[in-house]
């Protein structure tokens, strides 16, 4: 079996399996680029604990601080991030409250 035919494979796999995922968990399709109007929470989580994570960085007189892979990461940018998603999050409850079907 050629290589190339091994390599398309895998990405037929991956990306049948990437589409049940998105299938069952967004009621959106990608197309769209819009999130699930309920996944508001999760984007706050995210952008709360980078906050949090940068900030705690900070406070011990470190610029940096490493990733999963052992990557180094900016502080203050964590702190930027982290704040701007959570202001997207509640932007989006915001909008999504106040659009809702009478």
């Amino acid at each position: 079996m050629p290589v190339g035919s091994i390599d398309e494979a895998r990405c037929d796999t991956q990306a049948r399996f990437l589409s049940q995922i998105v299938g069952k968990s967004r009621k959106h399709s990608l197309d769209t680029g819009d999130l699930d109007r309920r996944d508001w929470w999760k984007i706050l989580l995210l952008g709360l604990l980078l906050t949090i994570t940068a900030s705690l960085t900070l406070i011990t007189g470190k610029l940096h601080y490493l990733n999963v892979w052992h990557a180094p990461l900016f502080a203050p940018y964590g702190v930027l991030i982290g704040v701007l998603a959570m202001v997207v999050s509640l932007i989006q409850r915001w909008r999504s409250r106040r659009h809702r079907p009478q």
